[in-house]
């Protein structure tokens, strides 16, 4: 394993708070359909769309990768084969599964290998899936002492899978082609990053969710540059979307999410500063966990405490869909559903966990 300590670069950046809100999104409970989890103590978690067209996730509270199928709602699941952490052996299925009750995995994205990667929670390995066969290895397995704070991510980039370890202030990268892997150290201590994302200017951005700061990695270089968000306390957590830039502009505006200051925030990294828009959850007492763009440009995002869909759209006009069974919305929603993932596809639609009910919920965007 290739160590990196990169050159780094720290700037301040312009803070701009918008908190325009716009009335909720009526529920039409026709626009919503659910899967329930087949087996017991699910708890639905990350998600993705693969290669195949289908849904994908993994299980907060148990040692399985789900597929559902969006044409005839099918719902299957698959043990991930569990190794030690050094040797990387494969344990028997009967300890994998109790390991996997423990291990709190919440990450999962496709790979540009055709393949689909899932990170592991505290046991800080990389699970690959193979989409057509449906086999799951262990490609990578680090030190459990990585990834303590289990909400780590990963995304791909054309030549590997980025990804985060919490606890060791590090980002890891897998090489497809090598199956070797680098880490370079994230400049501030005890910085947790935690959220990562390849953009299409082909930088790499992670959140630092206790450094309070968005960072940018050169691959090419391994210079990371640290973006400070002036509003302290903001907790930026998981980076997913980006939309254009204005016309002339190298770098699209990347967005994230602020699990503790109940926002979402835009980075602008085309100036030398930057720039870091936050705009503000309508509801109070919201944690914003995932966000996801559709193909209209709308950025959307979903908070743990709350049964929302929210989206700010080309305006920055934040507004939200009630999720159907909802009896109290805010500030701490009843019954809670706790929905953690949120991702664009399969299809016209977002797709989001009931973390706390053992399903997975789709929300139609057409008209």
């Amino acid at each position: 394993m290739k160590r990196t300590f990169p050159i780094v670069e720290t700037t301040t950046c312009i803070l701009i708070i918008i908190s325009t809100a716009a009335p909720s999104a009526s529920t039409d409970p026709s626009k919503f359909t659910f899967y329930k989890m087949p087996y017991p103590l699910s708890a639905p978690c990350d998600l993705c769309e693969g290669p195949d067209g289908a849904l994908w996730g993994d299980d907060f509270a148990g040692p399985f990768i789900f597929r559902v199928d969006p044409n005839t709602s099918l719902v299957e699941h698959y043990q991930i084969p569990y190794t030690t952490p050094a040797l990387n052996i494969t344990l028997p299925p009967e300890v994998g599964q109790i390991i996997g009750r423990t291990a709190l995995a919440c990450a999962i994205r496709p790979g540009a290998d055709g393949n689909i990667y899932a990170a592991t929670g505290t046991r800080n390995q990389l699970a690959r899936i193979n989409p057509k066969t449906r086999k799951i290895d262990i490609v990578v397995s680090l030190s459990v002492l990585g990834n303590l704070q289990p909400f780590n991510d990963l995304y791909t980039s054309p030549t590997g899978m980025w990804f985060t370890m919490t606890t060791a202030n590090l980002i890891g990268f897998y090489s497809y082609n090598t199956s070797r892997v680098t880490v370079y150290r994230v400049p501030t201590p005890v910085a947790v990053p935690l959220g990562i994302y390849y953009a299409s200017d082909g930088y790499v951005y992670f959140c630092e969710l206790l450094g309070n700061k968005m960072g940018r990695l050169d691959p090419r270089t391994g210079v990371i540059k640290e973006y400070i968000i002036p509003l302290g306390g903001q907790g930026p957590a998981v980076v997913r979307a980006e939309t254009p830039p204005h016309a002339g502009k190298k770098h699209p505006y990347i967005w994230f999410t602020c699990s503790l200051g109940n926002s979402v925030g835009r980075l602008d990294p085309n100036t030398e500063t930057g720039e870091i828009k936050l705009y503000s959850n309508p509801l109070l007492g919201g944690i914003p966990s995932e966000n996801t763009v559709d193909s209209k440009g709308n950025v959307w995002f979903t908070t743990l405490l709350q049964n929302t869909l929210c989206k700010i759209d080309g305006n920055g006009t934040v507004s939200y869909v009630q999720i159907p069974g909802t009896i109290l919305l805010a500030p701490i929603s009843s019954p809670l559903y706790f929905v953690l993932a949120v991702n664009y596809g399969p299809g016209n639609a977002l797709w989001f966990d009931l973390l706390l009910g053992g399903r997975v919920g789709r929300y139609s965007l057409d008209e």
